[in-house]
């Protein structure tokens, strides 16, 4: 796991970052990415 801060100050050029991230990334690292995130969601 890539573990490099970038600072964007712009919100349009970190979307795109964050855009170009999840895109460099297999699905299976993105479908794991989802499963964790729902986990991590508190069930009210």
């Amino acid at each position: 796991m890539d573990k490099t801060i970038r600072w964007n100050v712009n919100p349009e050029e970190q979307q795109a970052e964050t855009y170009r991230y999840w895109q460099s990334v297999s699905v299976a690292e993105r479908l794991c990415a989802t499963a964790q995130l729902s986990l991590d969601v508190p069930i009210v």
